[in-house]
């Protein structure tokens, strides 16, 4: 048996939350995605694992890497970024069973480097870090906190703004610690007023082989 999973953190832009009137998963050009989907612009009907709904979902390769068809899913199922959307097929005696899952958390602030500070991707959680959120530092705990830095146009003949801010561990700023376009996400436990702040990998790729009689 053999089992090819891939996770992707989604973006806005991905949920058609930034204006782009398109609904996908972007795929980089190095990332090798013909083991989960062996005919490109083929649709597959993948089964949600926790419902048993088919997502019939295709792999473009004309122009942009994508895989597309998830339009749909990510509104009925209230997708945000930071989430983190699983695609799994299994392969066993020849025949193939493909999966789609979702990872979500409520409990996270998502963040987005722009120039010197952070774009907030989902801004209904911004709540989440109120006075007295801690962050452990090898110097002790130290409060985290967002302080606004200006609302700046998405390009320069947009009308449109986006409010940009600084993100402080004590009175550290943390980002230059990021490069441009990294989602950031800070994580915090309501019970005990701790929060972790990752900028984890948006892509992992694992590949699994079972030996043996199945």
């Amino acid at each position: 048996m053999e089992i090819i999973h891939v996770i992707k953190k989604l973006n806005n832009t991905e949920l058609n939350k930034a204006g782009t009137n398109d609904s996908y998963v972007m795929v980089p050009k190095k990332l090798d995605v013909s083991d989960l989907f062996p005919e490109p612009d083929k649709a597959i009907g993948f089964i949600f694992k926790r419902n048993g709904d088919i997502i019939n979902i295709r792999h473009t390769t004309s122009g942009e890497k994508r895989i597309v068809g998830l339009g749909e899913f990510y509104r009925k199922n209230q997708v945000c970024a930071g989430d983190e959307v699983m695609f799994e097929r299994q392969i066993l005696h020849g025949e193939s069973r493909y999966y789609i899952d979702l990872r979500q958390k409520t409990n996270r602030l998502v963040l987005q480097k722009v120039r010197d500070g952070f774009s907030i991707l989902t801004p209904e959680r911004m709540g989440l870090v109120a006075d007295g959120i801690l962050a452990d530092t090898p110097s002790g705990p130290r409060p985290v906190r967002l302080e606004f830095l200006a609302s700046v146009g998405k390009r320069k003949d947009s009308p449109n703004t986006t409010d940009i801010y600084d993100l402080l561990v004590g009175e550290t700023s943390v980002a230059r610690q990021y490069s441009s376009k990294r989602m950031v996400e800070i994580e915090v436990d309501g019970e005990s007023g701790r929060a972790v702040i990752t900028g984890d990998s948006i892509w992992k790729k694992y590949v699994i082989k079972y030996v043996g009689i199945f």
